[in-house]
């Protein structure tokens, strides 16, 4: 007990007070600083370390108050110490240690927040309300503590201190500051009199206008500086181009393109704000799914310029221009097909049915009596297929024939029609695997519009390039051989 008494005594607390107003102090700074840091979004990483550091000193003024609230208790009730001061600064100090304690789970809560652990944080959040006046009512306390202390310390001693002391050093000390005031300003106006006296002398000589005015340009320099960097620092962006570094491809059909995007600005990676931004950062193409061959098109990128201020970059290049190339150009009309690739088309189809005949009725076995006598193209139709990209021409013909036995000869007419597949921009037509289809007709009477009719029905939805019947009736003639 002896010892705790050689330690508890009223400087000691009084230092203690001290120091726990100077925390108080450096708390409330941070506060401030953090405060100033969290309303700039690149700066928000700064302001969480700031928060986290003023939680840590929370919990040393915590304790402190423990400290300081068990020692004055023991001189009060146990040593029966009961001054003034004693009195009042045990009061301030449990005040502050209840303000403290009923916060303590709030100043928890922001320490896990500022960590990263938001379930923590969340489980705290309901003891948050009203947890800013109680943390001021705190610093109030330790503060009137610490200037009490002072007063202790450095203005009454080793004194013992009452009320009525206080009320004559508070009337004396008012008192005192006004004449110290007054003789203060009389002091300052003859030292800047005797002082300026000097410096006119000084300045008379040689080395003194020398001096004078080597201090005067650094100290213009020096202010020149200051002023130039900070204003440097405030109107200072980082620029960053967003359309540089950007790529476009172009795939589908001419006059239906479609533009595949893929920018990536070049900036510092290891600025989480600035890579925030570029994340948001979108890029559109007008008319995209409409284009074709040849068009030039813009790639447009859109941002946030709320973001691009607070992250102070100098938003440079949105907008790149393109020309669309490396679309697959397709034949939806046969018009639309080159003359130099259409202009085979009739006489391809003329001989694969020549070859086809040749084959079916001359050079058979069976069938070395039937000849051909004359082939019409009557009608021409086109095609284009959505699904394979492709267009399809059919070169419709009359073919009539002769067959001749030995006591009588048939003529008769038939309709074969020749498809031409695949025409399109990736690979040239393949004319030598042509070959001619008969268009299978059922009735006595044949004519071209019959035909025409017929292959319309099969073939439904075709374009008419060509169609020309010549208005005949054709049916099977039987001529009887001479003997």
């Amino acid at each position: 007990m002896e010892k705790l008494k050689k330690y508890v005594t009223r400087k000691n607390l009084a230092y203690g007070n001290l120091a726990l107003g100077i925390i108080t102090l450096i708390l409330v700074l941070l506060y401030f600083t953090a405060v100033g840091n969290a309303s700039s979004l690149s700066d928000m990483q700064g302001a969480l370390s700031t928060m986290r550091n003023m939680c840590n000193l929370f919990y040393v003024v915590f304790i402190l108050l423990l400290g300081l609230v068990a020692g004055y208790a023991f001189r009060l009730f146990q040593m029966k110490d009961k001054i003034f001061a004693n009195s009042v600064l045990f009061g301030c100090d449990v005040f502050a240690l209840v303000m403290a304690f009923i916060s303590l789970p709030a100043v928890q809560g922001i320490h896990a927040f500022t960590k990263g652990d938001l379930g923590k944080a969340l489980a705290y959040s309901g003891s948050m309300s009203n947890s800013g006046t109680i943390l001021v009512l705190m610093v109030i306390a330790c503060l009137i503590s610490a200037g009490f202390s002072i007063y202790v310390v450095f203005v009454k001693k080793t004194e013992k201190i009452d009320v009525q002391n206080v009320k004559e050093d508070l009337a004396q000390g008012v008192k005192n500051a006004g004449e110290t005031i007054s003789k203060a300003g009389e002091s300052a106006s003859q030292n800047v009199s005797k002082m300026s006296d000097k410096i006119k002398a000084y300045y008379q000589t040689e080395k003194g206008k020398k001096n004078v005015l080597l201090i005067g340009a650094g100290a213009l320099v020096v202010v020149a500086l200051i002023v130039g960097v900070s204003i440097y620092n405030a109107v200072k962006r980082t620029p960053i181009d967003l359309t540089k570094q950007c790529e476009v491809s172009f795939e589908g059909v001419s006059g239906e393109g479609q533009a595949r995007i893929s920018c990536e600005p070049d900036y510092d990676h290891t600025n989480s704000d600035i890579e925030m931004f570029v994340n948001d950062v979108t890029y559109s193409v007008e008319k995209d799914g409409k284009l074709k061959n040849g068009d030039k098109v813009v790639v447009k990128a859109q941002y946030s310029e709320a973001t691009a201020d607070s992250c102070k970059l100098k938003v440079e290049n949105t907008e790149k221009e393109f020309v669309v190339e490396g679309l697959e150009v397709v034949y939806k009309k046969f018009a639309e097909v080159p003359k130099k690739v259409s202009g085979q088309f009739e006489s391809e189809a003329q001989k694969a049915l020549d070859k086809y005949l040749k084959q079916e009725y001359t050079d058979s076995f069976f069938n070395d009596d039937v000849s051909i006598e004359s082939t019409k193209l009557i009608a021409v139709y086109y095609m284009y297929n959505d699904y394979d990209r492709s267009g399809e021409a059919y070169y419709l013909y009359r073919a009539s024939l002769l067959e001749t036995e030995e006591e009588y000869s048939e003529k008769f007419v038939e309709y074969y029609y020749v498809p031409i597949t695949d025409i399109n921009t990736r690979e040239d037509v393949d004319f030598k695997n042509l070959s001619a289809r008969m268009l299978y007709m059922y009735a006595d009477e044949l004519s071209d519009q019959l035909a025409i009719d017929e292959f319309k029905e099969n073939y439904s939805g075709v374009e008419v390039v060509k169609e020309q019947p010549d208005g005949k009736i054709y049916k099977e003639e039987r001529i009887e051989n001479a003997n």
